[in-house]
């Protein structure tokens, strides 16, 4: 292939995905000169091209592709259903074509022999029945820099910082830092190469959301269903990697959604929803996490379904099953061989496939979870790191031998020398028991089978599909950011390594895959080990953690509430009317700051949990984990007393006043439901307002509630907990005059303080 011949491969593989998107939208609103001229320059510069190039092939179905369009664009055509698909149809054959002139298309790929049936009926306008060729044969477009230029650079750039570290402990050693001024400009401009390198892998997202509109439409139309798709987030920027792993998790759980989600539009009327459903893909990023949500409003899990098959499938014991809240019953669909669907069809079945889903997610270092609305829809959200290539890790030693822990995975880690936590024998097995809670643990250098050290440490490690479980070590080092290269093949086979790496110290370090490790060591599913005897407990006095406050001073917190330290950056970070909030997991969380926020661009943090909800507490330091001392107790706004810890005085934070600022329980808030007229004014002005008081909004029929807004009048559940009556207006409207903002705030504050 010639190099004129490769710049039209490429530059046409670049905008194929989106002139099928632009179909789409150009199917929905005919009338929109936009989407049609953008199709019709496509076509136009494709016809253009092959006649300079000689492709005639591909040139006679642009040509054909154009004139059609030029009927439209002048009005003697309407553009219709039967156009847009064998415009659809059109557009793969084309991709198809120019697909196989690239050199690295295998022998085997099929391409039709000729074009004549597309050609009589773009000419007759009937519809064509179409296959996402594209999807099977067309690989999506790459950079035009070669991929291993890009791995050279990225692994030069890492050998860069290596030796940069290895100077400056050099010079540290030699009492000679301060005399080179210039190397911490040299250190900055490192890192600024460093990013700048890593940035030329990331793309925007919109690379792997180009192919959704013709799948959504496709996957609508065979199932019979109407689906309109709502994209947000395109321009969130993703590792080249990742757009190819997350890939297919993210086409099942459409095509699931669409398949056994969303209602025929007969079930949609007789529940009283659009015929038309609403499928929402939202990506968004926060920190070094990028979240994609799938959200559709179709009738949610069934969860005494999935239970009842899960029981039938032998894949939970009926006991255990009984005990399941509706969260935890849901969660039942990622179990591998449970199916809801009363018949296998050929797209999807919701829970079959969904085990495979989650495996290839966590692989990636991410996590899968779900918001189930039974009736109302189901919410399913994929959370994976930015880029495969660099990964934070925690460098840990068990024997002698050093290992690297993504820190993604890592909830605390707990000295076994402070009384607050131990390793018991169980069974064959061995237990963690942290605070009088007991968790599975494996030993890292049994696990290896090299020579034990001196086991001082517990890492806790938390996985989605494994849960928690505690990592015995000996020792652990300091936090690194790694560049992860893949393991020699007869390693990676083991299924417990996720990379290799070189450390700060030039060192070289693997690094571990916590489920690996976790299936490693025969915990291939969540485990809940039995609490221990009471009698064989050790009375534990309660721990506090201890750290400096962004204003200088020593505090400390109360460890049960203590869920895990995190690192945010400062863009996380908002301010509203005088109260803090941080983005953490994709979610907006209260936070405090003692003092004011540090002008540095990353800040430490504390999550804090009760049992309920979930706040954060912005730090300077973290220092260690002892037993809490007498408490000299005082009032004030924000601390419950004074401690005495080493001859220093230290102020004991008060955990109420924390989580006062957060109000809104995790998964537990209460319910509201609006049964009112779907207006506007009700989804735009009312619904909110309930919602950020604190309840979980839902629309309909009068139902079992903990607030049921309605209008005066109307009968009301006797299962509503409280009400609140609208009056209608001389239309038999509500009075929107009567219901301002101030009023509709204080009917349902007043509400909820009764139901607390």
């Amino acid at each position: 292939m010639d190099e004129l011949t490769g710049e039209f491969v490429s530059e046409t593989r670049e905008t194929l995905e989106r002139i099928a998107g632009a179909l789409i939208a150009w199917e929905v609103r005919p009338e929109d000169p936009v989407q049609l001229d953008e199709i019709f320059r496509f076509v136009h510069t494709v016809k253009g091209s092959c006649g300079f190039l000689d492709l005639p092939r591909i040139e006679a179905l642009a040509h054909a592709a154009e004139s059609a369009l030029s009927t439209v664009r002048s009005g003697e055509r309407r553009a219709d259903g039967a156009l847009v698909a064998t415009m659809l149809a059109i557009i793969d054959r084309i991709g198809l074509l120019v697909h196989a002139l690239s050199p690295d298309v295998s022998a085997g790929a099929v391409v039709p022999d000729n074009d004549t049936t597309l050609l009589a009926a773009l000419e007759s306008g009937r519809a064509v029945a179409t296959s996402p060729e594209l999807e099977t044969h067309m690989p999506l477009r790459t950079v035009r820099i070669g991929v291993p230029l890009l791995e050279a650079m990225m692994s030069q750039v890492s050998d860069l910082v290596l030796v940069r570290n290895e100077v400056a402990r050099s010079l540290k050693e030699l009492n000679h830092h301060e005399d080179f001024p210039g190397f911490a400009r040299l250190s900055s401009v490192i890192g600024e190469l460093r990013e700048s390198v890593t940035r030329t892998r990331m793309q925007p997202i919109d690379r792997l959301f180009a192919t959704l509109p013709r799948l959504v439409r496709d996957t609508a139309r065979d199932c019979g269903k109407h689906v309109t798709l709502e994209i947000t987030g395109q321009d969130v920027e993703i590792d080249r990697e990742m757009v190819e792993a997350i890939r297919d998790p993210l086409i099942h759980i459409v095509r699931n959604a669409i398949d056994h989600g969303i209602e025929m539009p007969s079930d949609r009327r007789a529940a009283g929803k659009p015929e038309i459903s609403i499928l929402r893909v939202i990506a968004t990023q926060s920190g070094n996490q990028v979240s994609i949500e799938v959200c559709d409003d179709g009738r949610g899990i069934d969860t005494e379904c999935v239970v009842r098959k899960a029981v039938a499938a032998k894949l939970i014991e009926p006991a255990r099953a009984s005990a399941l809240d509706a969260e935890a019953a849901a969660a039942l669909i990622f179990e591998p061989g449970l199916s809801t669907a009363d018949a296998v069809t050929t797209l999807s079945g919701r829970g079959v496939g969904m085990d495979v889903v989650r495996v290839n997610v966590e692989r990636l270092g991410g996590a899968v979870s779900l918001v189930n609305r039974p009736g109302f829809g189901l919410a399913i959200t994929l959370r994976a790191p930015l880029t495969l290539s660099i990964v934070n890790a925690l460098i840990v030693t068990a024997g002698n031998q050093r290992f690297a822990i993504p820190r993604s995975a890592i909830e605390e880690v707990l000295s076994l020398r402070t009384g607050t936590s131990r390793i018991e024998s169980v069974g064959g097995g061995l237990v963690a028991v942290v605070r009088n809670e007991s968790h599975p643990a494996l030993s890292l250098a049994k696990l290896f089978k090299i020579p034990d050290g001196d086991t001082q440490l517990l890492v806790i490690v938390s996985t989605p599909s494994i849960g928690r479980y505690a990592l015995a070590v000996d020792a652990v080092g300091d936090h690194e950011e790694l560049v992860v290269r893949p393991m020699a093949p007869q390693l990676a086979s083991r299924g417990v390594f996720a990379g290799q790496s070189l450390g700060d110290d030039g060192q070289p370090v693997v690094v571990l895959d916590p489920v690996g490790l976790a299936i490693q060591g025969g915990l291939s599913r969540k485990v809940t080990v039995s609490s221990l005897d009471p009698v064989a407990a050790v009375d534990v006095a309660p721990s506090i953690l201890l750290a400096t406050a962004c204003d200088g001073r020593k505090i400390a917190i109360r460890a049960l509430i203590v869920e895990r330290l995190i690192d945010t950056t400062r863009t996380q970070w908002t301010v509203v009317e005088g109260q803090f909030f941080v983005s953490v997991d994709g979610a907006h969380l209260a936070a405090r700051v003692i003092g004011s926020l540090p002008a540095t661009s990353n800040i430490l943090a504390v999550m804090l949990n009760d049992g309920v909800r979930r706040s954060v507490l912005a730090v300077a330091s973290v220092h260690d984990l002892v037993a809490l001392p007498e408490i000299v107790a005082f009032e004030s706004e924000i601390f419950e007393g004074l401690l005495h810890i080493d001859g220093e005085a230290v102020l004991l934070v008060d955990a109420a006043a924390i989580f006062e600022d957060n109000l809104l329980g995790r998964g537990v808030k209460p319910v509201a439901v609006i049964a009112l007229d779907d207006t506007p004014w009700v989804r735009a002005i009312l619904a909110p307002l309930v919602e950020a008081a604190g309840y979980d909004v839902r629309f309909g029929p009068s139902e079992h509630a903990d607030l049921l807004i309605h209008f005066a009048g109307d009968p009301v559940s006797s299962g509503a907990a409280q009400s609140v009556a609208l009056d209608r207006d001389a239309e038999g409207r509500i009075d929107v005059v009567q219901y301002d903002r101030t009023t509709l705030k204080r009917l349902v504050s007043r509400r909820m303080e009764r139901a607390a």
